[in-house]
């Protein structure tokens, strides 16, 4: 349909007077860590690269290399001499046929190197040794009563991703993953996985299967999973897990990118075929980042979290070997907004933060043993390193024990629903650490890791209830028929107290007249939850006070008072009979209506897009001037996510 002038004219009008933190360019400015020359872009659909070169002959546009085909990411290079760096990369990103544009980024190995030994590995086991408090360790001994690691209650073999320099993978105390589809030195792609002789992983810097032997890499990928209990050297978090190299060669951010996209169609791969292909790819371990970065100028790099989450995969990401607020200063991965990200510094044997180690309440997840480690280094040796890198992959590693000790109600979640089951998965691991005065009011769990109240949460599956929901989403009502156009949401179940802990969640269809009975298996009576609402572009809305089961039933109504929602962050969408409803409009998801949204919903009625978009605020299959209303009304109206 045509968009009326005056609403175009008001868009044009508000594009050119926003000065929101996410249209200042001065962020583009003051962004120092890049390759000077080249653009990470990720395309909306299919495109041919020659086209769009053409257009930006002016600045000597070339294609250096696709980066991840199935998603339409490439790197281009351009004619330094001929545009200065920001000029060049906003003229890509006003592209129609761009979706993100960003510098590609150069990073570092967080590592401090220290070459003093040790004869026991405190960090999993503190009995006092050189100095240490008993028990500031992660009780490894403890959980691996429950379990030592190695397959689901499924039998999936479980494989942890360590993206960084490489390993060696004949170390006689690692078990390094094999990808038993492919044949070595063939040239041919057996498996026909995209990837050519990816034996044991993948090399993103040199684009084949050759492994290089790296500390850094195989002291990472000891402390996830040396092998244990085999009277040799030492033992990791887990006793038997795959670790799955995935090297990054030289330090830019393309290459990263090409790593997780390696273990994400690993996994998908996996997924597909219920295992008879790809690899069971659980978390990656990601021990490097780049000091002082901003979100805002890596949205590739921080979106792969999610991508990587919807496969079932969390990430393990370094903090800075920096003593700096990572809130306030930024840093990269850490402060990337992906819930599927678990950021992590690094404590002591004294069950003190590190002093050159990162924290934020907001950002900083927990923190975990990273100062004198013994882990694996080439060539079949052992040595001791200290870094935020030495504490990620304890948390890498926890994620893996996890999937081998949880009970088969969670893995079969994590099968149906790998998303979902991701998340709940962080909640474990931030709900059972260890709360402890260094980590208290400067990470967002207050604690250290422990394996053994992790998997003890795990191994227990608590009550079933149903909740019998009625609600409203604002722009799928009609208030003269008083029905609803039907839609799915998720409802999660948080505690009650904070953090506000994700205890449960579930899918579930709202109905014509706005009912939904939701289902949980993972709640108690007479314990107080906050039931949360989320819809596929509308803004996510928590009840207004905690609310408790009974008998394994809880009523709950949104749509009879506004005060229903927390702080009455609910629309009236109805008179006779009043109604209220939750605000549409955050098509991005990102906790408020803004320009982005009210801009991608003006895109998609341009392009008469149509069927199940999330640019549909009114639930008709169609992008129109009505979806834009709803999304302009509530963008001046500056609506956003209220929550405790």
């Amino acid at each position: 349909m045509l968009l009326s002038a005056v609403f175009v004219i008001a868009i044009i009008t508000l594009v050119q007077n926003s000065t929101t933190s996410q249209n200042d360019l001065s962020h583009f400015y003051e962004d120092n860590n890049y390759i000077d020359g080249e653009i990470i872009v990720v395309f909306k659909n299919n495109i041919d690269a020659n086209s769009f070169m053409a257009e930006y002959d002016d600045i000597g546009l070339s294609l250096k290399e696709v980066l991840v085909p199935e998603m339409n990411i490439y790197l281009f290079q351009y004619d330094n001499t001929r545009s200065q760096p920001v000029d060049a990369l906003l003229s890509v990103m006003r592209n129609s046929n761009v979706s993100i544009a960003q510098f590609n980024h150069r990073f570092r190995e967080r590592v401090v190197p220290n070459d003093t030994r040790f004869a026991e590995q405190w960090d999993k086991n503190n009995t006092g040794q050189s100095g240490g408090t008993v028990d500031a360790d992660i009780d490894a001994p403890e959980a691996w009563n429950i379990s030592t690691g190695g397959v689901t209650a499924y039998g999936d073999t479980i494989v942890v991703a360590i993206v960084d320099g490489g390993q060696q993978v004949t170390h006689t105390d690692l078990d390094t993953w094999r990808n038993r589809g492919e044949t070595a030195g063939n040239g041919i792609d057996d498996d026909g996985n995209g990837y050519i002789d990816d034996i044991n992983g993948w090399n993103a810097g040199s684009n084949n299967g050759t492994i290089p032997s790296n500390q850094h890499g195989t002291h990472c990928a000891g402390i996830v999973g040396a092998k244990g209990n085999n009277s040799l050297g030492v033992a990791g978090v887990n006793w038997k897990v795959k670790t799955m190299p995935i090297v990054y060669g030289s330090a830019t951010e393309s290459n990263v990118i090409k790593a997780y996209g390696y273990a994400l169609k690993q996994r998908k791969i996996y997924n597909q075929t219920n295992g008879a292909q790809g690899a069971f790819v659980v978390s990656t371990n990601s021990s490097f980042g780049i000091d002082y970065g901003r979100p805002v100028n890596y949205p590739l790099w921080c979106a792969f979290y999610d991508s990587l989450g919807n496969a079932g995969i969390l990430s393990a990401g370094a903090g800075p070997n920096l003593n700096i607020n990572i809130d306030t200063q930024g840093d990269i991965p850490t402060t990337c907004p992906s819930k599927y990200m678990i950021a992590v510094t690094n404590t002591t044997r004294t069950d003190a933060r590190n002093s050159g180690a990162g924290y934020g309440s907001i950002n900083m997840d927990l923190g975990a043993p990273g100062t004198s480690i013994l882990s694996t280094v080439p060539t079949n040796n052992y040595g001791s390193l200290t870094g935020t890198s030495m504490a990620t992959p304890q948390v890498a590693g926890a994620i893996a024990l996890l999937h081998a000790g949880a009970h088969s109600y969670y893995m079969q979640l994590m099968k149906n629903d790998p998303d979902s089951a991701a998340e709940l998965f962080k909640q474990f691991i931030l709900s059972t650490v260890d709360t402890i005065p260094s980590m208290n009011g400067v990470t967002v769990s207050n604690g250290r890791l422990n394996l053994s109240k992790l998997l003890l949460k795990a191994n227990t599956v608590n009550t079933a209830g149903v909740l019998n929901l009625h609600a409203l989403i604002e722009g799928f009502y009609d208030a003269v028929s008083d029905q609803m156009v039907s839609d799915t949401v998720m409802i999660y179940v948080r505690s009650g107290s904070s953090p506000y802990s994700i205890i449960d969640s579930s899918k579930s269809v709202v109905d014509i007249n706005s009912f939904a009975a939701v289902n949980f298996s993972n709640i108690y009576n007479s314990t107080p939850y906050y039931i949360v609402l989320k819809h596929r572009n509308s803004i996510e809305t928590w009840s207004s006070s905690a609310q408790n089961f009974v008998s394994n039933a809880l009523n709950y109504d949104f749509t009879n008072a506004g005060n229903k929602a927390y702080g009455s962050n609910m629309k009236q969408v109805g008179t006779a009979p009043v109604k209220f409803g939750i605000y549409s409009g955050d098509v991005n998801q990102n906790g408020n209506v803004d320009l982005n949204d009210v801009l991608e919903v003006y895109n998609a009625a341009n392009d008469f897009s149509s069927g199940y978009i999330v640019s549909d605020l009114t639930g008709d299959n169609l992008a129109d001037l009505d979806d834009l209303l709803f999304a302009y009304n509530n963008s001046v109206a500056f609506v956003n996510v209220v929550k405790p």
